[in-house]
């Protein structure tokens, strides 16, 4: 004969030593686990109950975490990949920057400066240009020209400047490619000066067709320096584009220009890269 507790179908009552009977579905303590155990609180429709607030929001903290960082270690991966500019920056005038000091008293002061810049993500860039004279007494440019010029005339000078920075490209390659020979007759006298920047390169020809010229690389930038000596018959400054340069021989730029542009540059250098 089977017992009440045994008939199939029915449910367990409360036993009288107090135990409970077996778990009902919504129920966290049931029968089936270890004493104190507690399994996932199973909803009506048979899916676990979401996760408590307080686990949502320690997962929520500790993803915030890691990508941040994520982001710091690719911030940091992609200075370490950017270009060492050696203090170098933009420059907005660089007239203000290069007083011509040491050029100025062999060849005359500084007149009325015209500058310009640019700036890009690849390459900044600033010129100045102005214009010297009369070169004063004593110079050996004040008698350069042999043909008189008059009481208001002399010799007279157009300073080029530029700067150049390059932000993404290496340009010590192209920098070392100097100018080549235009013709047979045409040679160029290039010499290295030491003591500024990286390398730094003189160069004049045997003609007088190319101005004396100071090139100067120091890492990623690239100064340039350009005089252009001429003769001014009424004491006015004359278009750029209608001068042609007078000859100086190797022995005055030598002796007497090549010293001077070495230290207007460096001072220039000096200036660019502190504001930088």
């Amino acid at each position: 004969m089977i017992s009440e507790p045994e008939l199939e179908g029915e449910d367990w009552p409360e036993r009288p030593s107090g135990r409970p009977g077996p778990a009902v579905p919504g129920q966290r303590d049931g029968g089936l686990g270890a004493p104190g155990e507690s399994g996932p609180v199973v909803v009506g429709d048979g899916m676990p109950a979401p996760a408590p607030r307080r686990a949502a929001l320690r997962w929520g903290l500790g993803g915030a975490l890691v990508a941040s960082l994520l982001w710091c270690a690719g911030l940091t991966l992609y200075h370490s990949r950017s270009p060492d500019l050696g203090g170098y920056g933009a420059e907005r005038d660089l007239c203000l920057d290069a007083p011509l000091t040491a050029l100025s008293k062999v060849l005359g002061p500084a007149g009325t400066p015209e500058a310009a810049s640019d700036e890009t993500e690849a390459v900044d860039s600033a010129q100045c240009r102005t214009d010297l004279g009369r070169a004063p007494r004593g110079s050996p440019f004040h008698t350069l020209v042999a043909t008189p010029v008059g009481p208001h005339g002399g010799v007279r000078t157009l300073v080029n400047l530029s700067y150049v920075l390059h932000r993404s490209t290496d340009p010590a390659p192209e920098f070392d490619a100097l100018p080549q020979p235009k013709s047979p007759g045409w040679a160029l006298h290039t010499v290295r000066v030491p003591g500024l920047g990286d390398r730094a390169y003189l160069i004049t020809d045997s003609v007088g067709d190319m101005p004396p010229t100071l090139r100067v690389l120091d890492g990623r930038a690239e100064f340039t320096l350009t005089l252009r000596v001429y003769s001014s018959y009424d004491g006015n400054r004359a278009d750029p584009s209608e001068v042609r340069a007078a000859y100086v021989s190797t022995r005055l730029v030598a002796t007497v220009l090549a010293p001077a542009m070495k230290d207007d540059m460096r001072a220039l250098m000096k200036t660019v890269k502190a504001g930088g």
